[in-house]
């Protein structure tokens, strides 16, 4: 609470109003009377069964003026995670509305390299602007509607190749938390000093037959593109996302299947870092770029050094 309160003192000297994890709040809302009169606390939770109802309740009740942050469900997943994204924000917005919320932050995160380009939240932040504005009784945003607001309704093919990426997903493995199995493969390789079993536990589900279909529904969204070529630029970002999806998700029939690494695997890798390095300054800033990669290589190579 100390140290709360003297950041409180040198945002509020300029003027500003802090806003906080609301994490300690909710286990102890004893203290919220000693609290910086004017700060406000923030729910977080980014998984669609996420109890930001109850939370938000909670905070309600003893008087707190909160905002709420759900995800676009974008980190971690290489691809999207479609349903859960969109459960979260909706859940969210009723949340907000039912306990009085003082507004709806979306969060958007680049956990272990930030690979997912920008494009690929697009449906989070879509359906964020949707509910947030609109309440959680409007319907999932589709491919119309992501055509008509992010590419003035002149990417048809692109927009319908986006959806078919955000589902792809659905056919993975259920039941992985904040990312999905491909992802977790290359985060936490076989050679990583992460605890042992780390990816098994978190990828209890995985199966060889809900893999080949995540492989399918990769290939199928290219074929939408395929279709009616487009030379958008984000038509680079959703083949990035397909090659870095469809190389990792061969990493988890490696793991799920005890086989060895495939022999080529380190040169498709590479390939895809190139892409990476080359997509990364379309839209970003230099920094970050170099771990990002680092952490790309740790996949096959212990601290991330290709030797």
């Amino acid at each position: 609470m100390e140290y709360l309160c003297a950041v409180n003192e040198m945002i509020a000297w300029r003027g500003k109003r802090m806003v906080f994890w609301a994490d300690i709040l909710l286990e102890h809302p004893e203290v919220f009377e000693q609290l910086p009169k004017g700060c406000v606390p923030v729910i977080w939770g980014y998984e669609q069964d996420h109890p930001l109802d109850a939370q938000a309740k909670s905070l309600s009740d003893i008087g707190a003026e909160f905002w709420i942050a759900p995800g676009t469900s974008s980190w971690q997943s290489l691809t999207g995670r479609a349903s859960n994204c969109l459960g979260n924000i909706r859940n969210a917005a009723r949340a907000a509305i039912d306990h009085g919320a003082g507004a709806l932050v979306l969060t958007d995160w680049g956990d272990w390299g930030h690979w997912q380009p920008p494009s690929l939240s697009n449906l989070g932040i879509l359906h964020f602007a949707i509910q947030s504005w609109s309440g959680p009784d409007q319907p999932d945003p589709d491919a119309s509607a992501i055509d008509r607001v992010f590419y003035g309704s002149r990417e048809t093919a692109l927009s319908e190749a986006w959806m078919r990426l955000w589902n792809a997903g659905e056919s993975l493995d259920p039941g992985v938390l904040n990312g999905t199995s491909p992802f977790y493969a290359m985060r936490y390789p076989q050679h990583g000093l992460h605890p042992e079993g780390e990816w098994e536990k978190r990828c209890a589900n995985w199966s060889l037959e809900t893999s080949q279909a995540y492989d399918a529904e990769l290939q199928a969204s290219l074929k939408v593109l395929d279709e009616s070529p487009s030379q958008h630029r984000d038509v680079q970002e959703l083949q990035f996302c397909v090659k870095l999806a469809t190389w990792a998700n061969a990493r988890t029939r490696e793991r799920g299947q005890s086989l060895p690494t495939d022999p080529g695997a380190d040169e498709g890798l590479q390939a895809i870092e190139a892409e990476l390095t080359r997509l990364w300054p379309m839209r970003s800033r230099p920094g970050g770029l170099s771990e990002s990669l680092r952490k790309m290589r740790f996949a096959l190579h212990p601290d991330g050094i290709r030797k």
